[in-house]
């Protein structure tokens, strides 16, 4: 049962005072509502802004390829850089030595266990044979 307003002098309100507080309450609730549609068009406006902004993103990384910071994206991949050097030394090569090749010409900043990373990417590569515990050269055909 709904509970009712009563006034200082515990009556209920008159008609008149009832009616100024819904009007009142009307008022309120339309100033609300226009509140609320401004706030739906802001955020319309900041989705957008936030998918153009996710576009110019993925256009600047096909375009710059990926980060900065990093060896991956910019030029061959790792795997590319160790078969020419082994292809060109033609003898079997160390992983560490292999790895500081392929930083030298990455120009980037390895991440952690970066040689062991690299030898399992090579280990995996039909183009390399491993040839001794941290030793790969290139497949001969």
């Amino acid at each position: 049962m709904p509970t009712r307003t009563m006034n200082r002098r515990g009556r209920p309100p008159s008609l008149t005072v009832a009616a100024r507080r819904t009007s009142k309450l009307q008022k309120d609730l339309k100033g609300v509502l226009s509140d609320l549609e401004d706030l739906e068009h802001r955020l319309l406006r900041l989705e957008s802004l936030l998918t153009a902004s996710r576009k110019a993103a993925r256009e600047r990384s096909r375009q710059t390829g990926r980060s900065r910071n990093s060896i991956r994206g910019r030029g061959p991949n790792v795997r590319d850089v160790a078969f020419q050097l082994l292809s060109r030394r033609r003898k079997p090569l160390g992983i560490q030595e292999i790895s500081e090749h392929v930083l030298k010409v990455k120009k980037g900043n390895p991440g952690d266990n970066f040689a062991q990373n690299l030898g399992a990417a090579l280990s995996r590569d039909p183009r390399f044979q491993r040839v001794g515990r941290g030793l790969y050269t290139v497949k001969r055909r």
